[in-house]
Formats: structure tokens, sequence, C-alpha cells
């Protein structure tokens, strides 16, 4: 369940429907329904917090998962810089 905060007041539950604020639409749903007009890197990726820590512990031992190097250097060295 998603909840937003409004100024003055305390947390809402995320309403069902989506939220348009300007030129903004919120939806709790995004990454699985409503418009896809946000297009960035890592914006619509989901998952679990385990899996993540899977994938940062990869990243932080060079991408290798045991004996198995799953990205080149240069990948994770563009990954990891500013």
């Amino acid at each position: 369940m998603a909840y937003t905060y409004y100024e003055g007041k305390r947390l809402h539950r995320f309403p069902d429907t989506p939220i348009t604020e300007e030129s903004m639409v919120c939806s709790a749903d995004y990454p699985y329904h409503g418009p896809r007009k946000l297009f960035s890197g890592g914006g619509g990726l989901t998952s679990t917090a385990a899996d993540y820590l899977r994938f940062c512990q990869m990243i932080l031992e060079g991408a290798k998962v045991g004996d198995t190097q799953l990205l080149s250097r240069k990948s994770v060295e563009l990954m990891t810089h500013d």
C-alpha cells in the first residue's frame, strides 16, 4: 500500500485513482498501469529487498556471483561512476 504526504496534514493512503498535479500524474500502481511517459534508467524497476541486496552485493564483488562473471569490469565501472 502506498502513502502520500500533504503539507499541513499527516500521511494519507494513496488513492486508487491517479492524482494530477499540474503536468504530473502520480499513480500508486505506476510501474504496472497508467501512462508511461517517465523514462529513466531505473525508474520503472521493481524488485524485492532480497533481490536488490543480491544485486548490490554482486556489484560490490565486481559483477561476480561465485565464480561467474555476469558483467564486464567496464560495465561495473560505468554503473558506479558519478
